[in-house]
């Protein structure tokens, strides 16, 4: 969270409203979902359309927006059906950024001013998806999808002459862009007496003008071009599996059955790193978030048993390890050397490089027990 450096103090009663109607129309083959949602915005303030000149007060107006969504499903087959989603999506801004520094405060080293006439982020999302039951059990899902998203948040800088002197100062606007597409795979096993799992594999690309509101913030060159936002993340892949032994099943030992009541849960999880922007010598030549972060993988494994004394009472005891293989995985580099242990910048000592925070948790064991009745 940025830190402001000047006194944030400001009163307003902004008022939001919004509504949505939906209808359901089913059809022999095709049923289709239709939607409509209305936002409405008033800021009840006031903005200096020159945040230099107090003379310049204008009201705010309201803002509202409608927005359109369907979705639309078609049986193939009693185990196939296609999917379509088309849809509108509005989200006002944060009132921080509307707000911010109403006091016009010069006299602080880059001074950032909120903008209450900002309007909203808007996002027109598609879908269009696969889903095959291949038994009872098992079944698949494939989807494809495409958001682009208008009317982000940033920052302008303006550099204007006024009253015998040069005046910087920086507000927020609406003119930051970002689009996500991406391909989702979906494999599951639907519980039985036995076993359960599920596996899911994401593709996406998440490219933008920036990955943060400050991004540009103080007094830097905006964005020409689209480049991997922060939180991107090309290649997720997520597995779970649980293995459970009902009452007065499994192996007998010694005239026992140890293992009843259990269950076992394996989780894996593996994912690409995150982008980063390269740093030294001829910084202002590459280009934003150009390399990553090494890739990341964990599995997690989950262990319960279930006591009973009565059909109401019983007590469960769990023990669960996150990070079973105590894998390190490395979240953040430093990026003039692409190392999360060394920076050639700042002449830092080897104690101070080597951030536990630039790592992910290592092993973690945790017991437990619950009693229900």
């Amino acid at each position: 969270k940025r830190t402001a450096p000047y006194l944030n103090n400001y009163e307003s009663d902004p008022f939001e409203a919004s509504g949505y109607v939906q209808d359901k129309i089913e059809l022999p083959n095709l049923v289709i979902n239709l939607g409509v949602r209305f936002d409405y915005l008033n800021a009840n303030a006031e903005f200096r359309a020159n945040p230099l000149d107090p003379s310049t007060m204008i009201k705010v107006e309201s803002r509202q927006q409608i927005s359109p969504r369907i979705g639309i499903a078609h049986p193939i087959s009693d185990r196939t059906k296609l999917h379509f989603a088309y849809g509108h999506f509005f989200q006002n801004p944060d009132f921080q950024f509307l707000f911010e520094n109403q006091q016009y405060d010069l006299n602080v080293r880059e001074p950032l001013f909120g903008q209450a006439d900002l309007d909203a982020q808007r996002t027109i999302a598609y879908e269009v998806g696969i889903a095959h039951q291949f038994t009872d059990r098992i079944g698949m899902k494939v989807a494809a999808y495409y958001k682009d998203v208008t009317g982000l948040i940033g920052t302008r800088y303006s550099f204007p002459y006024f009253e015998g002197r040069y005046v910087g100062y920086t507000v927020y606007v609406n003119e930051d862009y970002a689009n996500m597409r991406g391909l989702e795979i979906n494999f599951d096993i639907r519980p039985d007496r036995y076993f359960s799992g599920g596996v899911t594999y994401t593709y996406s690309v998440a490219k933008g003008s920036a990955s943060s509101e400050t991004e540009q913030y103080p007094g830097t060159q905006e964005s020409t071009q689209l480049y991997y936002l922060d939180f991107d993340k090309t290649h997720v892949f997520n597995s779970t599996f649980t293995f459970t032994i009902p009452q007065n099943e499994g192996p007998e030992i010694f005239g026992y059955k140890l293992f009843q009541n259990m269950d076992f849960s394996l989780i894996f999880k593996m994912s690409s790193g995150y982008p980063y922007t390269p740093g030294g010598r001829d910084v202002g030549f590459v280009v934003r978030n150009s390399l990553r972060s090494p890739s990341n993988y964990a599995a997690d494994l989950m262990i319960g048993k279930e006591f009973y004394f009565t059909n109401s009472i019983r007590l469960r005891l769990f023990a669960e390890i996150f990070n079973l293989t105590d894998h390190r995985n490395i979240l953040y580099v430093y990026s003039d050397t692409g190392d999360p242990d060394f920076t050639q910048v700042g002449g830092y000592s080897d104690e101070y490089m080597r951030d536990p925070s630039n790592y992910g948790s290592p092993r973690i064991i945790r017991l437990g027990a619950t009693f229900r009745f």
